[in-house]
């Protein structure tokens, strides 16, 4: 149909708000880095001020100062302009050595101006973490460069350095969950080339200790406080609920007590179904849990 005295479903909105002319004020909303040149692509939206290409930018959370590279808008491929002014959206390229400088949610300003940053930023916290170390057929110092590559793309991911008297030098990595830890893997592999050993994953678990009772927070055995300073351990704990069909209601039960599950719930459904709430430690939860369940009970549905 040619759409002609069709009526357009799209209503026009009111033009981007901000002065042009203000002190330059603009949100960071992505990041990306550039294998082909080392450096990194920032989304932003100017929501005051302009930016030129010759500028130099402010992190704020960071307070560091970084020339730009270049400048431009989505169209959708990124198109080098000669400047953005407020309402825009578009990116700029910096060259960021330091992988944390880069916060997504950070607030971007002219060096030297004082701005209130635009939006509370939530530090990112892991919940699982595991060591990363090169096998054999991978160098340390070029997985060390592809590990900060790929971190700067994906600032959720918590990195330090750790060591193991079986493996080596490596590094220690928080993730936000076990399907993220996973895809992080294959990025690493897929886009570098890099193959890896990854520990099984572990969670932050925490000491109360007999000295006033302070609370030690540890993700690794070496941090791990002396037994006898601990008045007490925690661990997290998270409510799984489970729908199964009748047939297999005792084998999930059996399931979730041998992973240290304390039942809250059992209830009927209908039509032979039944629905279970345990309260299950994380770290049971983290790492075969599900796919355990599965090979018992493949129709069951875990939340």
């Amino acid at each position: 149909s040619s759409g002609i005295n069709a009526e357009w479903p799209l209503r026009p909105g009111p033009p981007p708000r901000g002065n042009p002319s203000a002190d330059l004020v603009a949100i960071l909303h992505d990041c990306q880095y550039l294998s082909s040149s080392g450096n990194v692509l920032l989304t932003v939206l100017i929501k005051e001020g302009t930016l030129n290409s010759r500028d130099s930018v402010c992190l704020l959370s960071s307070g560091k100062t970084f020339p730009v590279r270049e400048i431009g808008v989505f169209q959708p491929e990124p198109l080098p302009t000669s400047n953005l002014s407020a309402g825009q959206l578009g990116y700029l390229i910096l060259k960021v050595k330091d992988v944390e400088d880069v916060i997504i949610g950070d607030t971007i300003c002219m060096p030297g101006s004082i701005v209130e940053p635009l939006k509370t930023i939530p530090k990112p916290k892991p919940s699982i973490f595991s060591g990363v170390f090169p096998d054999e057929n991978t160098d340390f110092r070029s997985m060390k460069e592809s590990l900060e590559k790929l971190v700067r793309s994906d600032t959720s991911v918590s990195i330090e350095a750790d060591s193991n008297q079986t493996l080596g030098q490596g590094w220690n990595l928080g993730f936000l969950g076990t399907l993220h830890r996973e895809v992080f893997a294959q990025r690493l592999a897929q886009e570098f080339g890099t193959s890896i050993i990854m520990t099984k994953p572990s969670i932050t678990y925490r000491a109360v200790l007999d000295n006033n009772n302070e609370i030690v927070e540890f993700n690794c055995a070496k941090n791990m406080p002396k037994c006898y300073h601990v008045m007490k351990w925690e661990e997290p704990v998270v409510e799984t609920t489970i729908i199964v069909p009748g047939d297999h209601l005792a084998s999930v039960i059996s399931h979730c007590m041998s992973c240290r599950g304390v039942q809250k719930e059992n209830s009927t459904l209908g039509e032979g179904r039944f629905l279970l709430k345990f309260n299950i430690p994380l770290i049971e939860t983290v790492d075969d849990f599900y796919s355990t369940k599965k090979k018992k009970v493949p129709t069951a549905t875990l939340r």
